[in-house]
């Protein structure tokens, strides 16, 4: 079972801001799971984005 993260802990782990975090979904780079109304983000493929987001800013 595929742990699932929420944006407010997407936003939380990566300090980044909520259009951060929307802005990577527009482009391909997180895949959001609906839930309902709420989004949520695969844990695995979090950490994948967060460290390449860090890479490409340092």
């Amino acid at each position: 079972m595929k742990q699932l993260e929420t944006v407010k802990s997407v936003r939380q782990r990566g300090a980044v801001g909520h259009s951060t975090v929307y802005r990577a979904i527009q482009r391909g780079e997180l895949a959001p799971i609906k839930i309902g109304r709420s989004t949520r983000f695969d844990t695995a493929e979090v950490d994948r984005w967060l460290s390449g987001a860090f890479k490409a800013e340092g």
